[in-house]
């Protein structure tokens, strides 16, 4: 068998192998976790080389299990990894040095630091959506903290997987980084074993399972979720300018994206003039056709429909596309207006190339309804008006912000990326993802004792009138 790469043929070998890699990994997972920074930029390098060197067949297997444009691919996935590599790379030294910390008086003659170790043994399940970039960033954070990886692919994107597995292949032996396919099943196989951290990507549902089943074994979990993610324009904005930013941001991947604006509430004073605007962009967006995304399989694009059919059922009216072609699981780019709360398409995460519109007056309505949702992975809020976008900020919850654009405050590798309530917990990219994948262990040394044994028993009045003396004073101080 070719290291880095488990191929199975049922259900029993495939327990009998996935134990067999995890046993393999922890008893190795001492040598990661005391590994150099040196010897892990020597992994993340050898990593890199493979992915440049599979970089046209990463985005001609995406564009066979998507059906997304090759260009889009290296923008949305290869182009970030590679940063990230990057960045990996040039700052792995300072991130693993132990960070010495103060020492409060009452402990004078010790010192304490922090260091950052491996967690150990990492599961990361990941999504079909960015079948690349989802999976190969934590991979990345998990290699830089010196943690074994077993990643366990979608079953919805074969030929990505083919690729990802060529390239673990060439860059890892499979007692540091190993590859599973399979479905449900075999994801709950790998979930019955006791690995110290799991990385999850994916939808909330399944997201609860996984947290379930970390719990048995008190694993450490980060959950990557989605949700109702929101768009919200104040009259005060350019209308031409940020249609053209929601309009990609919505539609890229044929919107199957979580952190894609899910809805939009806009001022009713500039209600006509964006709609307008939006539909020009959006012409622009779709003249060629043949190179869209499709939606990942007949499943999901029924439950699209669905979405879609009781909107216009309830009274909710195209403005633009509504076209659905399921011999081709594509659908055309659809904005609607009219839509109410009551409607389906309002009440869970849509996740594909559907966009609903919402108007409002005051901002207190627009406050009100984003908060009677679950906490989304991302908000956006365009506005001129500082106070209107503090307000939005502040009176609201989310995973992350972008002003006046979307999705980028995920792309700036200085900033955490991840979730809040039922869009996630934890964090990564850049420092973040390292800090996620290290267990932060206390240290503290005692070089000589300045009195601090004095405080032992036995309990004699003048110690209790001490301690009295010192938690006066510190009562002052607050």
């Amino acid at each position: 068998m070719p290291k880095g790469i488990t191929k199975v043929s049922n259900m029993t070998s495939f327990s009998t192998e996935a134990l067999r890699i995890f046993e393999l990994q922890k008893a190795y997972s001492y040598t990661l976790k005391n590994s150099t920074h040196q010897e892990r930029i020597k992994r993340l390098q050898t990593f890199k080389e493979a992915i440049v060197a599979h970089k046209t067949d990463i985005s001609s297997a995406i564009f066979r299990d998507l059906g997304r444009d090759s260009l889009e691919t290296d923008i949305i996935e290869l182009m970030p990894v590679l940063s990230e590599i990057n960045l990996i790379i040039k700052s792995l030294q300072d991130w693993m040095k132990p960070k010495m910390v103060k020492t409060p008086l009452l402990y004078s003659g010790t010192k304490s630091w922090i260091s950052y170790e491996a967690r150990g043994t990492t599961l990361i399940i990941s999504p079909w959506n960015y079948p690349f970039q989802l999976v190969i960033y934590p991979v990345l954070s998990a290699i830089a903290a010196g943690n074994a990886v077993c990643m366990k692919l979608s079953e919805f994107t074969p030929n990505i997987n083919q690729v990802i597995k060529k390239i673990v292949q060439k860059s890892f032996p499979e007692k540091e980084v190993t590859v599973f396919e399979g479905e449900a099943k075999e994801a709950q196989i790998l979930l019955d074993l006791p690995f110290d951290h799991i990385f999850f990507t994916g939808s909330t549902n399944v997201g609860k399972i996984v947290m379930k089943k970390a719990a048995e074994h008190l694993s450490s979990v980060t959950l990557e979720l989605g949700g109702k993610c929101p768009a919200i324009i104040d009259e005060n904005t350019d209308i031409e300018v940020i249609t053209q930013r929601i309009a990609w941001g919505k539609y890229i991947n044929a919107g199957q994206t979580c952190l894609a604006p899910d809805y939009i509430m806009v001022h009713e004073n500039v209600l006509n003039a964006f709609m307008d605007s939006f539909k020009t962009h959006l012409n622009d967006f779709t003249q060629n056709k043949e190179r869209a995304s499709k939606v990942i399989n007949l499943q999901h694009f029924k439950r699209l429909k669905n979405l879609f059919d009781d909107a216009i059922k309830l009274g909710a009216k195209v403005e633009m596309g509504g076209e659905f072609l399921e011999s081709q699981q594509a659908i055309q780019p659809t904005i609607m207006t009219n839509v109410t709360p009551q409607m389906l398409i309002m009440q869970e995460e849509i996740f594909g190339p559907i966009l609903p519109v919402m108007t409002f007056r005051r901002l207190e309505e627009v406050t009100e309804f984003v908060n009677s949702l679950t906490r989304p992975l991302a908000l956006y809020v365009f506005s001129k008006n500082q106070n209107f976008v503090h307000e939005v900020v502040s009176q609201t919850h989310s995973g992350g912000v972008t002003i006046n654009d979307v999705i980028l405050h995920m792309a700036n590798h200085h900033l955490p990326f991840g979730g809040n309530g039922h869009s996630g917990q934890g964090c990564y990219h850049g420092h973040f993802g390292f800090l996620e994948f290290s267990h932060q262990r206390a240290v503290l040394q005692r070089n000589v004792d300045l009195g601090t044994s004095y405080f032992y028993p036995p309990y004699t009045d003048s110690k209790k009138k001490l301690v009295a003396t010192v938690i006066e004073k510190f009562s002052k101080l607050l």
